[in-house]
C-alpha cells in the first residue's frame, strides 16, 4: 500500500508540474465512493459505484485486440455486400426505361376506369336507400361491398376508409377472385408507406455502391501494388514484384513491431523481428514470401536455421531461402542445399545458352537478308564495274542500263561508307564471335558440371563417413547401456546375498555419451 501511494504521489508531481488538471488516485473504488459520500459528492459517489473491470493478462487482451480487429474487418467487408436482386432489377430499369414507363402508365389508366365506375356505383346505391326500397340497406350492404371491391376500398361498420388511390387490385376482385384486392395491392401498392419502403431500400443500395466505390474503380493489379507497398514500408527495403499477385491482406502491428502476411492459398506468416513463423499446413505460397522477408531483414549475410515441422516443410524453407541467397545452417538439410545450388547453376547456363542461341539465329537471319539485298541492288559486269540488277519479264524488252562515270564511282568509294557486302562481311564476323561465345560457354558449362560433380562426390563421402562415425557412437552406446545393465543387475545379486540387518549400496556411474 506505501508503495502504490509513494507511485501515485509521484505521477500526481508529475502531472501538476506538465500543467495536466488529471490526478491519480490509487486508493479501491469502494474507498472513493466513501469518500465521496462523505464529501457529499453525489454525482463521484455514483460513478465510483461499480464493481472493479476485469484484469487481463498480456496474452488474453493480445488474444482480444486481435479478435476485435477480426470481427471489424468482417463487419467491413459485410458492409460492402448489396442486395443483388435489387441491383440487377435497378441496372434493368435504367437500361429499358421506355418500357417501364409504360408499365406504369398502365395501371394509371386502369384506376381511372376503375374509380369512376366505384363512383357511379355508389351513387346508384345511395340513390337506391333515399329512395326507400324495403330491402334498401341490404341491397345498399351488396353493392357497397362490391363498389369496394373494384375500387380497391376497404368497408367499415359506418361506411368507406377510402386509400389514397385505387389499386390494380379492384379488377381482380371485381372478376370474383377470392383476395384478388389484398393481392393487387401487394403487387401494385402506392401507399405512401410501401413508396417509403422502396426509397429506403434504394437509399441502402446507393450508399453501399458508394462505400464500393473505391473497390469498383480499383483493379486487382492495384491493390496488390497497394499491399506490397505496406510490405517495403515495413522493412525498408525493395520487395519483389512476384510475391504480389499471392497475397490476400498484410497487417502491420505497429508498435509491437509485428507483421502478419496472409497468403491466398491460406498460409499465414508472422515476423516478431526475431524470428519468422508459420504453420506447416501444407501450403507453399508462403515460403517465397518468407525468403524475400528474410533477405529484407538483412539475414541474408547470416546463417539461418530452419527449424520444426516436417521433413517437406523443412526442405521447401530450405529451398526458398536458398534461392533467395540466404545460407541455411542445418546439418541435415546440407544435401537439400547443395542440390538447389547446382540446380540454380544449370538454369543460370541454361538460360545464358538460350540468350547466345537466340543472338545466333538473329545475326543469321539478318545476315541472309543483306546477302539477299546485296544480290539484288547491284551485280558486277564483264567489264569490272557494278550495275545495277534488273528483274527479267518475259514478253518485255528491258532497258540496257548505263555504265556508270567515274564520278559516281568516286562518290560511291566515298571513306565510311559500306555497302551490302561489306555488312554481309561485318555480319559475318559477328556470327564468328557468337560462335565463339557460344564455344566458351559450353566448355564453361562443362567445366562447371566437373567442378560441381567433384564437389558432389565430396560431400557424398562426408556423408557416408558421418553416417559411419553415427553408427559407430550408436554401437558404442548400446554396448555401455548392456555394461551398465550388467552392473546393475550384479549388484540386486549382491543385495539379496548380504545377511539380514545390513545393506549393500552400489553406486553405478554411466558414461556421459549414453543416453
Amino acid at each position: 500500500e506505501r508503495m502504490r501511494a509513494a507511485w501515485a504521489s509521484m505521477e500526481n508531481r508529475h502531472l501538476s508540474a506538465a500543467g495536466i488538471d488529471g490526478r491519480v488516485d490509487h486508493r479501491s473504488l469502494k474507498d472513493q465512493h466513501a469518500d465521496a459520500v462523505a464529501r457529499g459528492d453525489l454525482e463521484a459517489a455514483e460513478r465510483f459505484n461499480r464493481p472493479p473491470e476485469p484484469k487481463l493478462r498480456p496474452g488474453e487482451k493480445k488474444r482480444q485486440t486481435e479478435r476485435t480487429a477480426e470481427i471489424a474487418e468482417l463487419r467491413s467487408y459485410r458492409a460492402e455486400v448489396i442486395d443483388l436482386t435489387a441491383e440487377r432489377k435497378r441496372r434493368r430499369q435504367r437500361r429499358h426505361p421506355d418500357d417501364l414507363r409504360a408499365a406504369l402508365e398502365r395501371p394509371t389508366a386502369q384506376q381511372s376506369h376503375l374509380m369512376e365506375e366505384a363512383h357511379a356505383r355508389l351513387t346508384e346505391a345511395r340513390q337506391q336507400v333515399t329512395g326507400g326500397a324495403i330491402d334498401g340497406n341490404r341491397r345498399q350492404d351488396r353493392r357497397a361491398h362490391d363498389a369496394a371491391g373494384a375500387a380497391g376500398r376497404q368497408p367499415v361498420e359506418s361506411g368507406f376508409a377510402t386509400r389514397t388511390g385505387p389499386t390494380a387490385g379492384g379488377a381482380i376482385g371485381r372478376s370474383g377472385a377470392a383476395g384478388g384486392g389484398a393481392q393487387g395491392r401487394n403487387r401494385h401498392d402506392q401507399s405512401p408507406e410501401a413508396i417509403a419502403r422502396r426509397r429506403e431500400r434504394s437509399r441502402r443500395i446507393e450508399e453501399a455502391k458508394a462505400r464500393m466505390g473505391t473497390l469498383d474503380t480499383c483493379n486487382q493489379a492495384v491493390r496488390d501494388r497497394y499491399k506490397l507497398q505496406l510490405l517495403q514500408g515495413h522493412y525498408q527495403q525493395q520487395m519483389p514484384a512476384e510475391i504480389a499477385a499471392d497475397l490476400a491482406w498484410v497487417r502491420d502491428r505497429g508498435p509491437a513491431n509485428e507483421l502478419v502476411v496472409q497468403m491466398r492459398d491460406g498460409g499465414r506468416i508472422r515476423d516478431d523481428g526475431a524470428a519468422l513463423r508459420t504453420k506447416d499446413d501444407g501450403t507453399t505460397m508462403k515460403f517465397a514470401a518468407m525468403a524475400a522477408a528474410a533477405k529484407a531483414r538483412g539475414w541474408a549475410d547470416l546463417e539461418v536455421e530452419v527449424s520444426g515441422g516436417s521433413r517437406a516443410f523443412r526442405e521447401k524453407s530450405a529451398e526458398a531461402l536458398t534461392r533467395a541467397g540466404i545460407a541455411v545452417k542445418n546439418a541435415d538439410l546440407a544435401e537439400v542445399v547443395f542440390k538447389t545450388k547446382q540446380r540454380m547453376a544449370a538454369e543460370a547456363v541454361r538460360d545464358d545458352v538460350a540468350f547466345v542461341e537466340q543472338q545466333l539465329a538473329a545475326a543469321e537471319q539478318r545476315l541472309a537478308m543483306h546477302q539477299r539485298a546485296a544480290w539484288d541492288d547491284s551485280w558486277t559486269g564483264p567489264d569490272g564495274q557494278r550495275r545495277p540488277f534488273t528483274r527479267a519479264v518475259p514478253g518485255i524488252a528491258q532497258p540496257v542500263p548505263a555504265r556508270m562515270t567515274d564520278d559516281e564511282i568516286r562518290d560511291i568509294a566515298q571513306p565510311g561508307w559500306s555497302g551490302p557486302r561489306d555488312r554481309a562481311k561485318s555480319l559475318e564476323s559477328t556470327l564468328a564471335d557468337h560462335r565463339e561465345e557460344y564455344a566458351n560457354l559450353g566448355a564453361l558449362a562443362r567445366l562447371t558440371a566437373g567442378s560441381k560433380r567433384e564437389e558432389i562426390e565430396r560431400l557424398q563421402a562426408a556423408i557416408k563417413q558421418a553416417h559411419k562415425e553415427a553408427a559407430e557412437k550408436d554401437r558404442q552406446w548400446r554396448q555401455l547401456g548392456r555394461q551398465a545393465g550388467e552392473l546393475e543387475r550384479q549388484a540386486d545379486r549382491m543385495r539379496d546375498a548380504a545377511p539380514t540387518g545390513f545393506t549393500q549400496v552400489s553406486q553405478v556411474s554411466s558414461h556421459d555419451g549414453w543416453l
